[in-house]
């Protein structure tokens, strides 16, 4: 039947959103793509986004292109956000409660703070990622250049990184910890080509994983013996490359 999932499909797609799905240049979704995901999760295999960007992201640049593209009622879509903090499911009717694990959360002086010093320092080459509720993040202005934000980022995670012990928190630069802090850093700041990520050292993708097998459980989907949990799907020619 279109848009009911077997209980135990040959595998279930775990993907990434920015690179896969989405242009980390435009930050947005190429049609052929949507059109590939409501015909992967139409055919009844499962699909979970495993991402750092948030639920509103995910609602706007995914959820509603593929509604508005014909996914079937019935189609359960899983969406881990903030790394793990943050996850929701969506239907064709549209997206279901809204669920964030607080205790991974930044703590919220500190979050004002960062807000404050990107409108005052550094708003010419990012903005503020109002949408987070458990992250703080940074991202790139679209009209700036790659060498431009680089180079500000980088002027950035160190005030970042220094504010985090203003505010008394331990914290590491991707896997380089603050010359002050001890070895149990509890937050992290993960820069990428187009931004910054700060973060509890909890999240990750294998915590969004962690979140994806829960949420497939509950629906009563299990793995198939000998089958595949997950594959991580890549982009070709425009869409999602075939599962391998």
């Amino acid at each position: 039947m279109p848009g009911t999932h077997p209980a135990a499909p040959a595998l279930a797609l775990l993907l990434d959103v920015d690179g896969p799905v989405a242009s980390p240049v435009t930050r947005d979704v190429k049609p052929e793509i949507i059109a590939d995901l409501v015909g992967l999760a139409s055919a009844g295999i499962p699909v979970i986004f495993n991402t750092g960007r948030s639920d509103a992201f995910i609602r706007e640049q995914v959820m509603a292109p593929m509604i508005a593209a014909g996914m079937p009622a019935g189609t359960v879509v899983h969406a881990i956000c903030e790394k793990g903090a943050v996850w929701f499911s969506y239907t064709s009717g549209g997206p279901g409660p809204i669920h964030v694990d607080h205790d991974l959360a930044v703590p919220k002086a500190y979050g004002d703070d960062v807000r404050r010093m990107v409108a005052e320092d550094y708003a010419t080459h990012m903005f503020f990622d109002e949408t987070k509720r458990a992250m703080v993040s940074v991202e790139q202005h679209l009209d700036v250049s790659s060498d431009d934000y680089l180079a500000e980022q980088k002027l950035f995670d160190a005030d970042a990184l220094e504010l985090m012990g203003r505010h008394g928190l331990s914290a590491a630069l991707l896997d380089h910890h603050a010359p002050e802090s001890d070895d149990a850093a509890d937050y992290r700041l993960d820069p990428t080509i187009i931004s910054t990520d700060i973060e509890s050292i909890r999240l990750g993708k294998d915590l969004g994983a962690s979140r994806a097998v829960e949420l497939l459980a509950a629906q009563g989907i299990t793995r198939r013996p000998g089958g595949q949990w997950a594959i991580r799907a890549r982009t070709t020619h425009g869409g999602l490359a075939p599962p391998q």
